[in-house]
């Protein structure tokens, strides 16, 4: 693991396949800027030369055994959505210097390997099943109380082994079904048809004016969502992170150093949602909102009292950003997905003559919040409002079927070191960078008096 000091360095000069994934983003968004196409001979030895540096091979693969590559184009991708984002607004000090860490920098500061079919948090395993592998998600007790009614049996499930021994002569499809109907994280490891589109801008609605500096009211957790309003914040935006009194985000128990580096700079609120007292301080601060992020299922937001649709419609010009695992579309609406698990959906694991293996740690999550982060500057620049529509297995999806190496290589290991050699490369296979945190985050409820007394009188 290396350590970037934020800001230390200018980023370094983007592949040729990273530059065609920007253009490609920048060409889907109602954007002005324009990037050039990058010559497409090129692309084999960039999307090599890509991964060898980018860390994430360092977290795929079997324990003890050489790291692999996928014959996709993640770091690539995630490079060109980081660049694509720097053709609207300049370099930021303590952006990282280059997308693909942004995928690797949890990894590196929770000292994270590689661990072949299980991930690298530990929480998803890929489980052989009679027509495949499936991907399961099992990070809660609760998850593991509701193994006896997915798998119709009276007895409780003892261990993943157990587990393993049950799933084996079962359908995937099958169990896939009933587990999102249940509330379980489960993908099917399968081919994947790359999307048409990896975003969408529902209710969509312009205006001529915006104040120069937006406010942005975090509701989300975890990763995706933070990283999303972390990089806003970085370009200048103003951001306020609204916790819920009864469920802080779990990510401060986690990292400690991941938690600082996500939300340092960020103003914290702390509500209790479940009184009308809390929910009406929420919606004073969505009356002020230019931009509201949040990651939860829409029956989860109906619990806290918060109605979109209804804030879309009263605030001209808000862009209400909904991340989520699977889409607001019905049925996925409702399904529960994480990054590991979603990432196994879209496409991105590792095949090997053994079985698949994961593809770095939970890279939806920080791929979606690169993407989502993009989507919303050009869209706030360009003066669009509305529900803008991003999930972990579209963008995962999208960026899995953007290119498709011909060959993935071999890793050699030469003097103590792993090197890539593929498409005339040779190239050392790098460790997870990770950006030192600039500050500690703002402790749980350190702004409540001040934003409350700011926007009380706004509804």
């Amino acid at each position: 693991m290396s350590h970037v000091s934020p800001g230390s360095d200018q980023p370094p000069e983007p592949s040729s396949l990273a530059q065609r994934y920007a253009a490609t983003l920048l060409g889907s968004l109602p954007v002005h800027a324009v990037l050039a196409d990058a010559r497409v001979e090129h692309c084999a030895a960039a999307a090599a030369m890509d991964w060898a540096e980018s860390g994430l091979m360092w977290l795929c693969g079997r324990p003890g055994e050489a790291p692999l590559r996928a014959s996709h184009a993640l770091p690539s991708c995630a490079n060109g959505a980081l660049l694509a984002l720097r053709q609207l607004r300049d370099y930021c000090d303590g952006e990282p210097n280059m997308g693909a860490d942004l995928l690797t920098e949890r990894s590196g500061l929770l000292g994270m390997s590689r661990r072949g079919s299980v991930s690298a948090g530990g929480a998803c395993e890929m489980f052989q099943v009679a027509d495949g592998y499936l991907a399961v998600s099992l990070p809660r007790d609760d998850d593991w109380a509701l193994l006896p009614a997915w798998l119709a049996i009276n007895e409780p499930v003892a261990s993943r082994p157990h587990l393993a021994s049950l799933l084996l002569s079962r359908s995937g499809a099958d169990l896939e079904s009933r587990g999102r109907g249940l509330g379980l994280a489960v993908a099917l490891v399968a081919a994947v048809t790359p999307p048409a589109s990896w975003y969408r801008l529902r209710d969509a609605r312009q205006v001529s004016c915006r104040r120069r500096r937006p406010l942005v009211v975090d509701l989300s957790a975890l990763w995706a969502g933070p990283l999303c309003s972390h990089l806003l914040q970085l370009g200048g935006a103003r951001v306020i992170r609204v916790e819920s009194r009864h469920r802080p985000d779990p990510g401060r128990q986690q990292s400690a150093a991941f938690f600082n580096l996500l939300n340092a700079g960020k103003e914290n609120c702390l509500l209790d949602l479940q009184c009308l007292f809390g929910r009406q301080q929420l919606e004073a601060l969505l009356c002020s909102a230019d931009i509201v992020i949040e990651g939860s299922r829409p029956r989860a937001l109906a619990q806290m009292g918060i109605d979109a649709q209804r804030c879309i419609n009263q605030r001209q010009g808000l862009l209400w950003l909904s991340i989520s695992g699977h889409g607001l579309s019905e049925p996925q609406c409702e399904w529960v997905a994480f990054g590991d698990d979603a990432s196994v959906a879209g496409g991105l694991s590792v095949s090997t003559a053994h079985g698949p293996v994961f593809c770095g740690d939970a890279v939806a999550d920080p791929l979606t919040g690169l993407h989502a982060a993009l989507a919303v500057t050009a869209l706030w620049q360009n003066g669009w409002g509305g529900r803008l529509d991003i999930n972990l297995r579209t963008v995962a999806a999208f960026s899995s079927g953007f290119y498709r190496s011909p060959s993935v290589g071999l890793t050699r290991l030469e003097e103590g070191r792993w090197r890539l050699e593929c498409a005339g490369i040779q190239a050392p296979v790098c460790a997870p960078r990770v950006r030192m945190p600039a500050a500690k985050a703002r402790s749980l409820g350190a702004d409540t008096d001040a934003l409350s007394a700011e926007f009380a009188a706004v509804c």
